[in-house]
């Protein structure tokens, strides 16, 4: 099977790809960090470029079409959330725009999948229509919002076109073959199968039926859609982090101006944010020498965008910002 990746990011589809046997020929991407990076990752990728100028009867058919389009326009974090009508979220309908025209141009062969990652949001976002009009598009047919109001966290329609399935995952619940958890951090996300097929359809295999033990499982505790709380609603001061030992994971981040959407300085404990092409978080990672008889602790900061880490024994950057020595590309 081949695949092609649209808002293909640093290549996270691609490589999802080769580990299922399956091989990515193409992909799009503008951002200028995520492509050096595929160029490296993924040289045999054929790079397509804006998503906007992408004509799918012109590229090589594939089997699958992944897309994780813009989330900003339906994140719950954005206070206009203008949705499909916004600039960036509103790419996804170039998506719908390229699958169609390769599968006019290979008569209904290519491709069979469409697999759609999205935030959580995109079920709420404008009350809901705009995930009523994805489905819609997708289906080529009329889709009601359900009578609650509200779009399930999981659902299949059905239609001559073809089956959609979708189901919110938190990827920090999955586990890889050897049993080991694969992200340290609550990331749900939605995903969304489509199946163009003539016959025996298989969305809702996809995400629905498991293949082992490893998965998807309930939270311990409630959770809200909404963003990560600031700085100090989480910690009330600094020693909060130097006194309890272990890791301390440090994020900068531009937010709304009330303050309350990740606005400033976010902490978190042994478990790191959302990843960022702009590697802007900061690990501070305490050890303990002994000298003399006495334990010292130091916290040594390891800065991603800088490349250097920073020894300071006061706990308070006692090298006042300059790198004790180069980390040689060990960091974070």
């Amino acid at each position: 099977m081949k695949l092609g990746s649209l808002f293909d990011g640093i290549g996270g589809w691609q490589l999802a790809a080769i580990n299922a046997g399956i091989e990515p020929v193409w992909s799009s991407e503008i951002e200028t960090f995520p492509l050096e990076v595929t160029k490296r990752r993924f040289p045999n990728t054929k790079q397509l470029g804006d998503v906007t100028k992408i004509n799918g009867s012109e590229i090589e058919p594939c089997d699958i079409i992944t897309s994780g389009s813009p989330c900003q326009d339906f994140s719950v974090a954005n206070a206009e959330r203008n949705g499909l009508d916004g600039t960036r979220s509103g790419l996804w309908f170039h998506a719908d725009r390229i699958i169609r025209q390769m599968r006019v141009s290979t008569g209904g062969v290519y491709p069979r999948f469409y697999i759609l990652e999205n935030v959580p949001g995109i079920l709420s976002s404008n009350q809901g229509m705009d995930f009523r009009t994805i489905l819609a598009t997708l289906t080529d047919t009329e889709i009601p919002i359900p009578r609650s109001g509200k779009w399930a966290n999981a659902g299949m329609v059905r239609s001559r076109r073809c089956d959609v399935g979708w189901r919110i995952l938190d990827a920090q619940y999955f586990r890889s073959t050897q049993g080991n958890f694969l992200l340290p951090q609550r990331r749900r996300r939605l995903w969304l199968v489509a199946d163009f097929a003539e016959s025996h359809r298989c969305a809702e295999k996809i995400l629905f039926e498991c293949e082992g033990l490893s998965g998807d499982t309930e939270p311990s505790r409630k959770t809200r859609e909404r963003p990560a709380s600031n700085i100090e609603k989480s910690f009330a001061t600094t020693d909060r982090i130097t006194n309890r030992g272990g890791s301390a994971f440090l994020k900068i981040r531009s937010g709304l101006d009330d303050g309350n959407a990740g606005k400033g300085a976010l902490i978190g404990m042994d478990a790191s944010f959302t990843l960022g092409c702009n590697n802007d978080q900061t690990l501070f990672q305490e050890t303990v020498s002994t000298v003399g008889g006495a334990d010292i602790r130091y916290n040594t900061r390891f800065c991603c965008k800088e490349k250097r880490n920073i020894t300071d024994p006061s706990g308070t950057d006692g090298n006042r910002g300059k790198p004790s020595a180069d980390t040689d590309g060990e960091y974070p």
